[in-house]
């Protein structure tokens, strides 16, 4: 929940870490590695990608991540893939509302006033739970967005982790024998480094078949 409140939220106004806040995100990388989850994302990526140290993997994860960049490509370091999957941003303009994928925030935000729900547009019972609604946040128009519901932080950012390492914007997860998701996962390459765009859930069926 710290990592939440470094960013300025808004498109086109320069986000920039104090000290306190990047010794908060590599707090929480730390802590992520440690956990089954994480474990199980390091064996994946030193199996499946060119990593053989965890320092290696844990630096990577900052830099697609947590690096600062121009989403607007207007001179303005202004976002990042963590505050825009987890965060949310509102577009300069304050009209609309990008990202913002994570249960936990939407949470917090409805609790402060700040959301209005306007109520679902689709919603399985299947585990992971994954909900598509719209909303206001801030006066800002979210027309649909998804995110899981209920999942811990560790487990989403894993799973979107994996799914930016793949090539294409939709990765298919079988999370057991009868359930299927995808995750669309939108990358931004600028100056030679690839960033996270965005990235979300989506349920696309309860049955699968084959």
């Amino acid at each position: 929940m710290e990592l939440l409140n470094h960013y300025t939220g808004k498109l086109g106004t320069a986000d920039n870490y104090t000290e306190q806040a990047t010794q908060e995100i590599n707090t929480f990388l730390d802590n992520l590695l440690a956990t089954k989850q994480g474990l199980y994302l390091i064996d994946y990526l030193k199996t499946n990608h060119d990593f053989t140290t965890t320092e290696a993997i844990k630096e990577r994860l900052y830099q697609a991540w947590f690096e600062i960049f121009d989403r607007q490509s207007n001179g303005v370091k202004d976002s990042c893939g963590f505050e825009h999957v987890f965060v949310g941003e509102l577009s300069s303009s304050g009209q609309k509302v990008g990202g913002f994928h994570n249960w936990l925030r939407f949470y917090q935000e409805e609790q402060d006033g700040d959301i209005n729900y306007y109520g679902y547009t689709a919603q399985k019972t299947t585990t992971p739970h994954i909900i598509t609604l719209q909303y206001t946040f801030d006066n800002a128009m979210k027309k649909v967005g998804s995110f899981f519901l209920g999942n811990d932080p560790y487990t989403e950012f894993c799973l979107f982790t994996i799914a930016y390492f793949h090539d294409g914007n939709t990765v298919p997860f079988n999370i057991d024998a009868e359930t299927r998701i995808e995750i669309k996962n939108y990358n931004y390459l600028i100056d030679g480094k690839n960033y996270i765009s965005t990235t979300y859930p989506v349920d696309v069926s309860s049955s699968l078949t084959n």
